[in-house]
């Protein structure tokens, strides 16, 4: 009797310890946690990132890939080294973007795109092909919409422009350049498709 007692109190210790020590690693592991998102720290990171977004019918609406996605749990933020996006709408023109730095908000609904970003939209009916260039960029991938109040220079055809600030919108095929002032002049001049019955609008104002 006296041995059974001695066991079942050794066996309660155990659990206890037991008990104890789990309890004392999970709170360890929560305060790292905790410290880490007040710190800004990430939980995790990819290499070689790639993710495409498919439509309702199961067809690629528009991709985004990266050297390296990192995640900030404190924001629920993502950043990205040399990210890429392409859109993959087989109605539109393809767009690809791509930049030295990426930041994905927390609900995913817009990238912030900076350094040496590069717009690329292919040549499409009677659409020349259009290069922008700028120091950062707003994209809205959802909407295949991008735009900035940054400085911008604009390659099209065998024309060029520079000005401040862009409305992209890739499904109205659009390029709106804002109103910059350039040598004493006021600029202002949206492209439009050539099948408008405008193929393209330019207003100077000195």
């Amino acid at each position: 009797m006296k041995e059974r007692s001695t066991l079942v109190l050794s066996l309660a210790l155990l659990g206890g310890l037991a008990a104890g020590s789990y309890w004392l690693a999970e709170q360890a592991r929560l305060g790292d946690a905790a410290q880490r998102a007040r710190r800004h720290e990430p939980d995790y990171f990819v290499d070689r990132f790639a993710l495409t977004r498919m439509d309702e019918n199961g067809r690629g609406r528009y991709s985004i890939s990266a050297d390296r996605v990192v995640h900030y749990p404190d924001d629920d933020s993502t950043e990205m080294t040399q990210p890429r996006l392409v859109s993959l709408a087989a109605e539109r023109a393809r767009v690809s973007m791509r930049a030295e730095r990426g930041h994905i908000s927390s609900d995913g609904v817009e990238v912030l795109l900076s350094g040496n970003v590069e717009i690329h939209r292919a040549p499409s009916g009677k659409d020349a092909e259009t290069t922008l260039r700028s120091p950062s960029l707003l994209v809205l991938p959802e909407q295949d919409i991008a735009r900035t109040s940054e400085p911008v220079e604009m390659l099209r055809g065998g024309s060029r422009m520079a000005a401040r600030g862009l409305e992209f919108d890739n499904g109205k095929r659009l390029t709106q350049l804002n109103p910059q002032h350039l040598a004493g002049a006021r600029v202002h001049a949206t492209f439009e498709p050539k099948s408008h019955a405008a193929t393209a609008a330019a207003k100077t104002t000195r």
